[in-house]
């Protein structure tokens, strides 16, 4: 039941959305924090130093 009832389904299920599933790594993950530390950087020393 929806509508503020409890119920065992909620809104995720039919996307399939799991929050317990385990996480697993990929070499993109790293590319993207990696990008994004290399560009907070290059904002940090445009902002002080130009």
């Amino acid at each position: 039941v929806h509508g503020g009832v409890a119920s065992d389904a909620d809104d995720t299920d039919g996307m399939g959305f799991d929050p317990r599933r385990p996480h697993r790594q990929r070499p993109s993950d790293v590319l993207y924090v990696g990008a994004a530390v290399v560009v907070a950087v290059l904002l940090v020393a445009w902002a002080l130093f130009l």
